[in-house]
């Protein structure tokens, strides 16, 4: 309805490539990796809530999804989770997952830090790896920022014309801590006229 011609061109894609779509019935908005559940690294499905500190706004309110009935609908079986934290911030690969600081803002005053760490590692049966939020990156995802390409290797942003610098050396400082080598790839998303535009941020694939 929103985007008819991405539809259509989507619909397209997986018919020809002969895979089932499946429509997911009664959403709100269109970023379902934000609020359908994460798989953790136990092959189980988690279903966290849905509430970012983004979205708190009187305008953002009503694309607010609670994808509970929808799994419910699907078949999809899950384990609902009080943390907040959208699939957006999770960047997992066997029992490691990347997440940025955000978790502790969005779960103030419900978790205290090291409780949140611990319930949210057991929820995803893997070690978590906090990153810092990318300034001015009010999602405060880590799928923009870092990705997995095997065990022990990651790609990350291209940050030369980031003006703090200080953010780009603590990031890097976690990776190298976490004994983790790095590929940088180029990125064209600072020459963008808004920061909400992601456009060649293309770690977020």
């Amino acid at each position: 309805t929103t985007f008819p011609v991405y539809a259509n061109m989507l619909t397209l894609a997986v018919n020809s490539a002969k895979k089932e779509l499946v429509v997911i019935p009664n959403t709100k908005d269109i970023w379902c990796e934000d609020y359908m559940p994460v798989k953790n690294a136990k092959g189980n499905l988690v279903l966290f809530k849905y509430y970012p500190s983004y979205v708190r706004f009187k305008k953002y309110i009503d694309k607010i999804t609670d994808a509970g009935p929808i799994c419910d609908d699907l078949g999809i079986s899950y384990t609902r989770s009080d943390i907040i934290i959208d699939g957006g911030n999770v960047v997992l690969r066997k029992n490691r997952a990347f997440v940025t600081e955000r978790i502790f803002k969005d779960n103030e005053g419900v978790y205290e830090k090291t409780k949140l760490i611990d319930t949210l590692s057991d929820e995803l049966q893997a070690e978590l790896i906090l990153i810092p939020t990318q300034p001015y990156d009010f999602t405060g995802h880590s799928d923009g920022m870092v990705r997995w390409l095997n065990d022990d290797t990651v790609l990350i942003n291209k940050y030369p014309a980031e003006e703090n610098q200080k953010f780009v050396k603590k990031f890097k400082d976690v990776l190298a801590a976490a004994i983790l080598k790095t590929i940088e790839v180029p990125t064209s998303m600072y020459s963008n006229s808004t920061y909400e535009d992601a456009a060649g941020n293309y770690l977020n694939f």
